[in-house]
């Protein structure tokens, strides 16, 4: 893997500035670990490369490539999982050509090498034929044109401008920046952070903090000239690759074929992630995504004499039990993750609690590897995860955070939804039935529940703009001024405001959400860069998201079993506290608030400081803000809604520690 960037000037008569060099190569030596740092200047701009040696062909990674007889810069951050099928291509492609080579010659290419000869044969159509993780860009001299590719699912950030007849790219933001400094803070994307709930930090995909400086979108290319800009959308999950098709168009297969397919693509999908010359980690927790990556890994990893190194966060702070009287929530995960240990002992258990800070400690730091602002997401005890394995020589590090859309979706209550939208009766009492047998519910008042949940939630959802409030209880009705809610939130809308069931419609949202894939991408891309590893999460692998998006929906939950895919066909691979316990959910930072009431008194002084910035007066109820601070943690403050304005709170003080950190 590596990062990339560039300037190119469309315009022959268009000079450039000496110093963009200086500026794109001090960015990356400061906030990067890489191994290598290469570049180029050609007539015209001037591209770099920053190499990461993840693979062992990464070590001759020879990038940018200039084709001086071409008059083609061709540069990639890259990591192909279909080398062997790109080569058999490359072979059969260019037989007559006068630069054929045999497979065993291509075999020893790195993979920026084998995308560049990709690109001479197939131009920019060469991506369909592509499957890891990427970003392009391309020179042509002669044409004064510039392309730039992103892979399926924007698993690796670009960040591009245009200023007039000048085109800037780069891994990271801030060298573009930097250069164009005259580029104004985007204040709708502003609202949209405020405004979208606390999971989403993207509303307007390809959006940014500035106005002008924009991320490619997921399986999307962009090719400027001088005249104007072309872009377009090369693949959808809808778009499925052959042996998915079969699967889709035979309506009787069983539930038995299904399965084996499904763990057919996902053994193919960990398996291609674990590609490295060094050490794996993996972010683990006692949930059905990242325990499933995690024991099939370990798998493959057995056989080739590695361990996996697995880390997994635990409360610091003293708490009644490890889950809660009901069973269904994990408060302390670590003793299921030391049942997968037992039966995995390849797996090396590692268990972290950030050394005990509070949520706050580490906002600055972690938005300014990530370039954004956040909201409640353990980002900062994803960093310490991170860290650890870098240290102990890990190359990939693993997590399984797309999962709940993929291989553990499935809830039960949306696949019933389902059901009663289409008027399948008889199904779904016999999918209620059965599931509340196994899960040892009272199906008669699941029924009752269900029936009054879906006919709320269909009178609600039909128009979730009129009348819009914001999650956020301390954000104004002033902040909905001169902002056009209906067209921020209109792609998306469905998915960031309409809470609830979903069905088989909605289901495709969240699988086609270009934000939620460009916001998991940037985290990966970042933290990756910034610790000197490659995060890689085989949930979101392309051939999973088509296994899913051609899956017949009602088999997300087959025959009641909540999460089938995951619980049926993990029963002999997982242990039983979890696949079995069908209620069960680990809390991760379960003891986060406990943290910020123990540090109040430090907190306390420093939030109402940064709130006298006066950044986002105009978008707060201001003293709503300052009552909450002043009467935290005593009786006043119902407990109830303490985590949701805490919440709120902190949203509002990292955008501010963002914000301060942009303007000075």
């Amino acid at each position: 893997m590596s990062a990339i960037w560039g300037i190119f000037s469309l315009d022959s008569n268009t000079a450039l500035s000496e110093n963009y060099k200086e500026i794109f190569e001090s960015e990356y030596k400061e906030r990067c670990k890489t191994d290598r740092m290469e570049s180029v200047a050609v007539n015209g701009g001037y591209v770099g490369c920053a190499v990461q040696y993840i693979t062992e062909e990464s070590q001759r990674e020879i990038l940018p490539i200039y084709d001086e007889e071409l008059g083609i810069v061709f540069t990639a951050d890259c990591i192909l999982d279909n080398r062997r099928e790109v080569i058999e291509l490359l072979t059969q492609e260019v037989k007559a050509d006068k630069e054929h080579r045999d497979t065993q010659d291509l075999l020893k290419e790195p993979d920026g090498t084998l995308m560049y000869l990709m690109y001479k044969h197939f131009g920019i159509d060469c991506a369909r034929h592509f499957r890891g993780l990427f970003s392009i860009a391309v020179w042509e001299e002669k044409r004064r044109m510039l392309s730039l590719i992103s892979d399926h699912v924007s698993a690796r950030c670009l960040y591009y401008v245009r200023n007039n007849d000048l085109v800037a790219f780069s891994t990271i933001m801030n060298p573009l920046h930097r250069i164009f400094p005259k580029y104004e803070q985007n204040i709708d994307y502003y609202k949209d952070f405020l405004l979208a709930d606390t999971s989403l930090i993207y509303v307007v995909p390809g959006e940014t903090p500035y106005n002008g400086i924009y991320l490619m979108k997921p399986a999307s290319y962009i090719t400027f000239s001088s005249r104007n800009a072309v872009s377009d959308i090369y693949w959808t999950p809808g778009n499925c690759c052959d042996k998915d098709k079969k699967l889709k168009n035979h309506k009787k297969k069983t539930a038995e074929q299904y399965g084996d397919r499904f763990m057919s693509v996902y053994h193919a999908c960990v398996k291609d992630a674990l590609r490295t010359s060094g050490q794996v980690g993996i972010a683990m927790s006692s949930g059905l995504d990242s325990s499933s990556v995690g024991v099939l890994a370990a798998g493959i990893l057995e056989k080739q004499k590695k361990n996996l190194y697995s880390y997994t966060f635990v409360p610091y702070e003293e708490i009644d039990c490890e889950v809660s009287n009901d069973g269904t929530k994990v408060y302390d995960e670590s003793f299921i993750v030391r049942e997968i240990g037992e039966m995995y002992p390849n797996i090396r258990m590692t268990f972290l609690n950030n050394h005990g800070k509070n949520i706050f400690e580490d906002m600055k730091t972690c938005s300014d590897i990530m370039e954004f602002p956040y909201k409640t997401g353990p980002f900062p005890n994803h960093l310490e995860m991170c860290q650890e394995g870098a240290l102990r020589g890990c190359k990939v590090f693993l997590n399984g955070g797309f999962g709940n859309t993929t291989v553990s979706f499935g809830e039960i209550q949306n696949i019933l939804y389902d059901l009663y939208l289409n008027k399948h009766y008889g199904k779904l009492l016999m999918y209620l039935n059965k599931y509340g047998k196994q899960a040892k519910v009272s199906r008669k008042e699941l029924l009752k529940r269900v029936i009054r949940g879906f006919h709320k939630f269909n009178i609600n959802s039909k128009e979730p703009l009129k009348n819009f409030i914001p999650v956020n209880p301390f954000i104004s009705k002033k902040i909905l001024k001169n902002y056009d809610l209906l067209k921020r939130f209109s792609k998306n809308r469905r998915l960031l405001v309409a809470r609830g069931f979903v069905d088989k419609s909605r289901y495709y949202d969240f699988l086609n959400s270009d934000s939620l894939l460009i916001y998991s991408g940037v985290f990966e891309t970042k933290f990756g860069l910034s610790t000197g590893m490659l995060i890689r999460d085989p949930t979101k692998d392309s051939r999973m998201m088509e296994f899913c998006a051609n899956l017949p929906y009602a088999y997300f939950a087959h025959n009641g079993m909540s999460r089938w895919l995951i619980r049926s066909n993990f029963a002999n691979l997982l242990p039983e506290s979890v696949t079995c316990v069908w209620e069960q959910h680990g809390l991760l930072n379960c003891d986060w608030i406990d943290r910020v009431h123990r540090d109040w008194d430090e907190l306390k002084s420093m939030l109402l400081d940064d709130l006298n910035s006066g950044y986002l007066d105009e978008f707060l109820i201001k003293d709503k803000v300052i009552a909450f601070i002043e009467l935290f943690g005593s009786e006043t403050i119902n407990g109830q809604n303490e985590q949701k304005y805490l919440e709120g709170l902190c949203a509002i003080e990292c955008l501010l520690v963002f914000m301060t950190n942009l303007i000075t």
